[in-house]
């Protein structure tokens, strides 16, 4: 982005947030509940942005994918990371969301978060290579989650790492620091016998997504 369009994002999250602030913008979107295909929920023109690059490059996951790497400390079992990472997914609706692509743009339906599981591969050391592969797979947005994760397994049969990969229609670098570390607690707090409790999202992107759509015919009269 040029300078311009630096400024014009900024100034368009600012107003969502401002109004958020005045009660002017609510939640909605049941995304515990999940978001149906028929509810032709709209993305946002940045979604809109990587869903074309998507379909561009369909087999080039490097121009739009978001891996990551999580070093697990002792005694984090397998179940234990499932669990995390099931409890990252429930809370963040963009994580379980899939894309439905129509004649004039495509729309976004979210599955519920009871239930919604998050395939969780383990890997040998032998295979690390194979891993890194794996996770640079193309993503199915029309019939699977934006994320993929995989336990990689030390000759000891420690789990030691966790691969995490993210289409960058569901995050941003910002966003990833806020997933590592909703992670990280989360596991903290599993090894310690409990479940981390965050506080709860007030409004999910999709909000932002269907705030920012229903802005644009008072935008384009304002620059008519």
């Amino acid at each position: 982005c040029d300078g311009h369009g630096v400024d014009a994002m900024l100034e368009l999250l600012g107003a969502f947030l401002h109004d958020g602030a005045t009660e002017q913008v609510q939640s909605q979107v049941d995304t515990a509940a999940g978001v149906a295909a028929d509810a032709k929920l709209p993305v946002s023109t940045m979604q809109a942005h990587f869903l074309l690059l998507h379909l561009l490059l369909p087999d080039a996951p490097g121009y739009y994918a978001l891996p990551f790497v999580v070093r697990l400390p002792d005694g984090c079992a397998a179940p234990m990371v499932r669990v995390g990472v099931q409890s990252l997914v429930r809370r963040h609706a963009i994580l379980r969301t899939y894309y439905v692509a129509g004649e004039d743009e495509s729309t976004q339906a979210i599955l519920p978060a009871d239930g919604f599981v998050v395939p969780l591969d383990e890997w040998s050391e032998a295979k690390t290579v194979d891993a890194q592969a794996v996770l640079l797979q193309p993503f199915l947005l029309q019939r699977a989650p934006p994320i993929r994760a995989q336990l990689l397994q030390s000759g000891g049969g420690s789990h030691e790492r966790l691969l995490v990969n993210v289409h960058h229609v569901a995050a941003d670098a910002r966003s990833l620091l806020l997933m590592r570390r909703e992670l990280a607690q989360s596991l903290t707090a599993l090894r310690r016998g409990c479940v981390a409790q965050p506080a709860a999202i007030a409004l999910e992107y999709a909000d932002f997504a269907l705030w920012q759509r229903r802005r644009e015919p008072a935008a384009r009269d304002v620059l008519a």
